[in-house]
């Protein structure tokens, strides 16, 4: 078995055994793990916002009121298919962004023991006197080739996410102002709504008195207040007195009368 097993990785140069570059080597591949990390978790707000804008086009459709404005009706329904459209395309990419991209790890535990092992065997059929020293710095040459070609792979597919990423928000930015237009037109219609009816309602004379106005008219003979009187005068009706009072008004005037007819003394 050959010490170092970079080959099998790829063609490409093998990197001096230099401390400083091994540590560069190093923290490279571990940024490029903590970068894919951070794509993956930048992809939560583009998509609860288009979850969102899926949720508010669906109630705009729902509640669209009859519009009397064929212009406006087309810029509704155009603004609302191509906002769904944004949507759509930016959701593909969202999924593009998690999906089919290849990460390459250094090792694991178990496989840098075995390797480890079959060194110190390498090392004794050959009969190394400094036995410790010799595994140590095939580990070390091993893993900075690792470290080198797999951070190459990783930085690769993190372009690519970040490439899916970068359209997504650019669909985003479009399916906003397809909502912008949207939301503008429904309202307009929502306003226009009310008049639409109240013009309709009146036979499109362009009066401005309703239903509810002409209810307000009393009927002749209805009692109510405010209503006027039929007898051609104009003058609106006295209440009449409630029995009580009539009784009263009786009995005062037949006292007062009482009291004309007793002759004095």
């Amino acid at each position: 078995m050959v010490p170092a097993r970079g080959s099998e990785m790829g063609d490409g140069p093998v990197p001096p055994p230099i401390p400083y570059l091994q540590d560069l080597l190093k923290e490279m591949y571990h940024s490029e793990l903590e970068r894919r990390d951070k794509i993956n978790e930048g992809i939560a707000l583009p998509a609860g916002v288009l979850a969102a804008l899926v949720g508010v086009g669906a109630y705009y459709v729902e509640k669209l009121p009859p519009g009397d404005s064929p212009t406006l009706l087309v810029v509704f329904w155009a603004s609302l298919s191509a906002l769904m459209l944004a949507i759509v395309v930016a959701g593909y990419f969202l999924v593009r962004t998690l999906w089919n991209h290849t990460y390459a790890l250094v090792t694991t535990p178990g496989n840098l023991a075995r390797y480890a092992a079959e060194l110190e065997g390498y090392h004794k059929e050959l009969g190394r006197a400094e036995l410790n020293r010799c595994i140590e710095e095939d580990l070390r040459s091993e893993l900075l080739i690792r470290y080198a070609r797999y951070g190459e792979i990783n930085a690769r597919s993190n372009h690519r996410k970040m490439r899916f990423l970068h359209l997504a928000h650019s669909m985003l930015i479009c399916a906003l102002v397809a909502f912008l237009v949207n939301t503008v037109t429904f309202y307009v219609l929502q306003y226009r709504c009310p008049k639409t009816q109240l013009l309709r309602t009146n036979g499109g004379k362009g009066g401005e008195t309703n239903a509810t106005e002409s209810a307000r008219e009393a009927k002749p003979g209805s009692g109510k207040p405010g209503a006027e009187s039929t007898d051609g005068i104009g003058a609106p009706e006295q209440p009449s007195a409630e029995p009580g009072e009539a009784g009263t008004s009786e009995a005062a005037a037949g006292a007062g009368q009482d009291f004309q007819r007793t002759p004095r003394h």
